[in-house]
């Protein structure tokens, strides 16, 4: 065998589902598994096993070895460069483990989601169905090769969702839903106990939604939906896209492509991100970077497989804890809704696609309309639609209130003269 990559896994879940201030189901799951992947006169196989006794990982060995001959020849299916590994020099806690993970009785747990069931369950008569739920989780993940490189990862993972539905009233009594949720490697940090009156507020708001006439609005995306319109920029600077001519941002590395006030940095060492790492899924060392620089693209995301078919130098398969800078340090969205005076708050989006070679997109969106700088009724049933690139060049402004819940740290974002399809 000329190059071998070992990558084994071992996850751990469990969660707790209440249902109307009743315990609905507890349940818990274990998992592990080994995958290969070999190279072998420019052959390229993965193979894996869920079963993990000596004698079976000997038998899927040999099958690998034999399956490997039929397979036909690649020559770009390499390991990476040894000098772009992960040399293990920087020993700082990313505090992406809590070490009081195994030390939590799942006596606890279930009093989290209970506790944040009780924060509204019969404290409003319109509620009609509640649904509380804790989870957590710890992944443990460990990477050999034929080259020398070793690595690990063991994270661990907190989550609280509420998930309500109410009634409204008069002779339609129409129904409104509402969710939230937070995310936190430590369960000390979780912060549960607002999810509940956050995903009632945004049912009683829901209530009573109307249409909009089509036209051009002012827009702010909340920041909890807002990556719905920077994946396709990720994705668009992805080596594969770009490499099978599949991208609106083909050929446009080192141009100015959206607003100047755009900045999107990848930030793999951020303390307590959820997408934080010392290396990627290849050994190759994370680094801070651009993404996006003042509307330049900087780069694009190319793994090792990927440069060698282009013969380009490799930079990392993708982002590891995306990050939008915020045009003022402590914009809100309440500061945006008083500077726009009119507009449209997306409070989410309701299916919709978008093209990624030409950068057009649609998308189905509910939320807010604002007047005089005051919310005035919800809204639903309107599509957003245009081409990505024009979109984020009328970019106004973007807040400073990301949130430490997801990968990806997006905050707020606001945009004018967008094209809402409505009534």
């Amino acid at each position: 065998m000329d190059q071998v990559r070992v990558n084994f896994g071992k996850n751990t879940q469990s969660s707790c589902i209440v249902l109307n201030n009743e315990v609905d189901s507890i349940f818990q799951s274990s998992s592990a598994a080994i995958c290969l992947q070999l190279m072998k006169d420019g052959r390229y196989g993965e193979f894996s096993t869920n079963l993990l006794n000596t004698n079976e990982i000997e038998k899927i060995i040999d099958k690998a070895i034999y399956s490997l001959k039929l397979i036909e020849p690649d020559y770009c299916r390499t390991l990476p460069d040894k000098a772009r590994y992960f040399k293990g020099d920087d020993k700082r806690d990313l505090g992406l483990f809590d070490k009081d993970f195994k030390a939590t009785e799942p006596s606890q747990k279930r009093d989290i989601a209970l506790s944040a069931s009780e924060k509204i369950f019969g404290k409003d008569e319109r509620l009609i169905s509640l649904e509380s739920e804790f989870g957590d989780a710890i992944y443990y993940n460990h990477i050999i090769d034929s080259q020398g490189f070793e690595g690990e990862n063991n994270n661990t993972s907190n989550v609280i969702s509420i998930n309500c539905s109410i009634k409204g009233s008069g002779e339609r009594a129409e129904r409104a839903s509402g969710f939230w949720w937070d995310c936190s490697p430590h369960i000390a940090k979780l912060n549960w106990s607002e999810a509940p009156e956050l995903a009632l507020q945004r049912a009683i708001n829901s209530l009573n939604p109307k249409k909009l006439k089509s036209g051009f609005y002012n827009i702010i995306i909340e920041e909890q939906c807002a990556s719905r319109v920077v994946a396709p920029i990720i994705e668009g600077l992805n080596g594969s896209n770009i490499q099978q001519n599949n991208s609106f941002l083909l050929n446009k590395k080192g141009e100015k492509i959206f607003s100047e006030k755009l900045n999107i940095i990848d930030d793999p060492h951020r303390y307590g991100a959820q997408g934080a790492r010392w290396f990627n899924n290849e050994g190759i060392a994370t680094f801070r970077s651009d993404i996006i620089n003042q509307g330049i693209v900087s780069d694009y995301f190319i793994s090792t497989y990927i440069a060698n078919k282009m013969n380009i130098a490799p930079t990392v398969n993708y982002p590891s804890v995306p990050y939008i800078q915020p045009t003022e340090s402590g914009l809100t969205i309440n500061k945006m809704v008083q500077e726009l005076k009119e507009g449209i708050i997306i409070r989410g989006f309701n299916g919709g696609n978008h093209n990624l070679a030409t950068g057009d997109f649609s998308y189905g969106i509910e939320g807010d309309y604002f007047k005089n700088g005051e919310i005035q009724f919800h809204i639903h049933e309107l599509n957003i639609t245009g081409n990505i690139i024009s979109f984020w060049n009328n970019l106004h402004s973007i807040a400073d209130d990301h949130k430490n819940r997801a990968r990806w740290l997006i905050p707020s974002l606001a945009f004018t003269d967008v094209r809402v399809s409505g009534e």
